[in-house]
């Protein structure tokens, strides 16, 4: 049983619909004895579900799930809370996770592209596609993908580079990353990412895997790469401390949510011994 994203623009609620309700960047469930799931149309606790503007996102086993914005501060039912996706994850079932994930992608996209961004109409969806059309000057508009590096760099084939971002307000360190510049590859990113926050440079870079990551609208694709030369010199913007790090020396880490923890457990797996 595997959530399934779809595009039907006929599909309708039905009582045992999935409703995966955001305020902000907060979902709506409901806890089951040590977990939370996602409520059904019943059992959401809403009366007026249908006058909420549901948007159709796929299916879980024969299951319609349906994403909505709600209103910031809105009474919810008793034995229901609104909890951050990184809270939920390993305490809700799989499928619901990743429906969660992926309508986090497309409700923000929904609301923003409500306008034309080139003479501000109103615009519609699109019959046969994920996407809207201006209905004045013809513009077409698709969710949007930021892609994203992010890479695991050892060096003497015992030491991982692991740095301390400053917009984190908690004491975790993890690998680096950042943001594909236009007309950049995926390569020159990492090459790039690494010298300009830590100063070093580095080689042998290798695809290890990507993970859709919903908080930035971005697609994170992951390396692996080697230690070639210089000493670590922080940026003090992005990164605010960093250090080499033996497996068995790690300080506090990213959730096992996150591909950079994946990278970081391919390290202690490869090199921990």
């Amino acid at each position: 049983m595997n959530f399934i994203a779809d595009y039907n623009l006929q599909a309708e609620p039905t009582e045992d619909s999935l409703l995966l309700m955001f305020e902000n960047n907060t979902l709506l469930v409901e806890q089951t004895g040590d977990g939370f799931q996602v409520p059904s149309v019943t059992g959401s606790g809403f009366p007026l579900v249908d006058e909420l503007d549901l948007h159709y996102i796929g299916s879980i086993a024969d299951k319609h799930c349906f994403a909505v914005l709600m209103e910031s501060g809105i009474k919810i039912p008793e034995g229901f809370q609104f909890l951050s996706l990184i809270q939920l994850f390993g305490s809700i079932e799989d499928p619901q996770f990743a429906a969660a994930c992926f309508a986090y992608h497309i409700i923000p996209w929904h609301w923003n592209s409500k306008y034309c961004g080139r003479c501000g109409s109103l615009t519609q969806f699109l019959a046969e596609e994920r996407g809207k059309q201006c209905v004045e000057c013809g513009l077409v508009l698709y969710p949007g993908i930021s892609p994203c590096i992010i890479v695991a760099v050892v060096r003497n084939r015992k030491e991982l580079l692991l740095a301390e971002l400053n917009r984190s307000d908690r004491m975790r360190y993890s690998v680096l990353a950042g943001f594909v510049e236009t007309g950049e590859t995926l390569e020159h990113c990492v090459r790039r990412e690494v010298r300009e926050e830590v100063g070093i440079e580095v080689r042998n870079i290798k695809y290890f895997g990507s993970q859709p990551w919903a908080f930035s609208q971005s697609l994170m694709v992951a390396f692996t790469a080697e230690y070639d030369s210089g000493e670590i010199t922080v940026d003090g913007k992005e990164v605010r401390n960093a250090g080499w790090f033996l497996f068995d020396q790690l300080p506090s880490l990213p959730s096992k949510a996150s591909i950079s923890r994946q990278l970081i457990d391919w390290f202690i797996e490869e090199y921990g011994n």
